[in-house]
């Protein structure tokens, strides 16, 4: 799982188990109580100039390679992801919990928050829901957003192909907010998921904290 801390260091390093308080401080903010142990590690990404990228994960189970998420509740999501401001989060339509969108919907609004809905199975083509007028509430709510606002993007596997134009139009309103008021939820298939956030050319290339586990 890539978290929302993102670290640059000045030099090139091989050094993959660095431990980070910010990390940690994710995971007990996010998770259920009860989990008394924590591993975390780091995915180091190279860059050009030499330098690298460290994307903090967080990992169940002490000395398993494989990364395990722990369970984001809907409780725990409402209640801590505008205080940390995770920003975009991704999940595994069928790994996510049956009641996850209703539930946190409903703890959202009560809590005062917009919440916009949007569902891409029922259309044919990311056109068809461009032009519907059905629509026209959801994106310019996008654009207009001032106060705290939860975005559902379901079943959203149309976005992935790397020549929708669409999803880089939604990377440059998403990823430039700065003000800490929404938070996206993009749920889609495996390789949707792969393509949208794993794929080096995708508009929202490890933008996301996904909350399912990857594991294949």
């Amino acid at each position: 799982m890539n978290s929302k801390s993102l670290h640059n260091f000045a030099y090139p390093t091989a050094d993959a188990t660095q431990l980070t308080s910010v990390a940690t401080s994710l995971a007990k903010t996010l998770f259920q109580p009860g989990v008394n142990y924590y591993k975390v590690g780091v995915d180091l990404l190279d860059l050009s100039n030499g330098k690298h990228e460290q994307f903090d994960m967080l990992n169940l189970t002490p000395n398993n390679t494989e990364l395990m998420m722990l369970e984001l509740t809907p409780e725990r999501f409402i209640e801590a992801a505008w205080d940390i401001n995770i920003g975009i989060l991704s999940a595994e339509k069928e790994c996510l919990r049956s009641d996850f969108i209703a539930r946190a919907t409903t703890l959202a609004q009560a809590e005062g928050i917009n919440v916009l809905y949007l569902d891409f199975s029922r259309y044919e083509s990311i056109e068809e829901v461009l032009a519907s007028s059905e629509n026209d509430a959801f994106f310019e709510a996008i654009r207009s957003i001032s106060k705290p606002t939860l975005l559902w993007f379901d079943n959203c596997d149309m976005l992935a192909p790397l020549d929708c134009s669409f999803t880089y139009h939604l990377r440059s309103i998403l990823t430039t907010r700065v003000d800490g008021l929404v938070q996206s939820m993009f749920i889609a298939n495996y390789d949707s998921l792969q393509l949208l956030f794993r794929n080096r050319r995708a508009a929202f290339y490890r933008s996301s904290m996904h909350i399912t586990d990857w594991k294949r």
